[in-house]
């Protein structure tokens, strides 16, 4: 995934201009901890052990008038004293950017991650990686999201955004049971947000007109479709307040149907 990251941003980088600043921040943490119950099992079943950590990581931070990134790393390598099979390595990726295309108005907005996380909420809850739970998943996740923005002198102003995002699950525990019907299934999402109304430092009366059309794709599941539209109004009350009267409708959650 930090890979894929560093691909999209690369024609990014190159025309950032001679203005831009970068840091890049290696790291590295070594550590130890003794662990009272390693697989979370029930009172008088505990095993514990003690667990040596070797934790080496690297921040990227770059800032320009044409791209904002921000992308952490980091390699969590676990050994434990008594349990060998329970060695292990995990990878923490955390990344966001913002790339603006055309001053104030078109942008690229980018997301990224890779983490772990607990497969059934019923199950062993595990605040971390040193527990061997049995019940634990890596979860990489991106998205990109162009935006273009419009305003309309004092009047108005105007947002098309387009949303496409994936999100995979992989390095399941052995024993971990996904609940059924649960959303621990691969899937993709395209989203589409159009919005017209009053300029966001707009004083007095304010008026907003919203379209939102969202599509997730799942692997085995049934897609999910939502649309909703609306309208607002707000009436000024003080200097920073408003009253707002909100009316809309929206499609049905489950099959898309009104």
């Amino acid at each position: 995934l930090a890979i894929r990251s560093a691909l999209l941003l690369a024609g990014a980088f190159a025309a950032a201009g001679a203005t831009a600043e970068t840091r890049v921040e290696p790291r590295i943490g070594v550590g130890g901890v003794y662990v009272s119950n390693v697989t979370l099992a029930p009172s008088g079943q505990e095993d514990d052990d003690w667990v040596a950590e070797l934790k080496p990581g690297i921040s990227i931070m770059h800032d320009s008038s044409m791209l904002k990134l921000d992308l952490d790393y980091d390699l969590q390598a676990l050994f434990y004293a008594d349990n060998g099979d329970y060695d292990d390595q995990f990878s923490n990726f955390l990344g966001s950017g913002v790339v603006e295309l055309v001053p104030d108005r078109l942008f690229i907005d980018l997301d990224g991650r890779y983490e772990q996380r607990d497969v059934d909420p019923a199950g062993p809850a595990a605040t971390s990686n040193l527990f061997r739970s049995g019940n634990r998943t890596d979860l990489g996740s991106w998205q990109v999201s162009p935006w273009y923005r419009q305003p309309f002198g004092d009047v108005a102003e105007g947002k098309l955004r387009y949303t496409y995002g994936q999100y995979n699950f992989r390095n399941s525990d052995a024993g971990a049971q996904p609940v059924p019907g649960s959303n621990l299934q691969d899937s993709s999402q395209q989203r589409v947000d159009v919005g017209l109304g009053s300029p966001e430092d707009a004083k007095g009366w304010i008026w907003r007109l919203d379209y939102l059309n969202s599509n997730v794709d799942y692997d085995l599941a049934d897609d999910y479709k939502y649309e909703r539209a609306g309208a607002e109004v707000g009436m000024p009350v003080g200097a920073r307040n408003h009253i707002v009267l909100a009316a809309g409708g929206e499609s049905d959650f489950e099959n898309g149907q009104d």
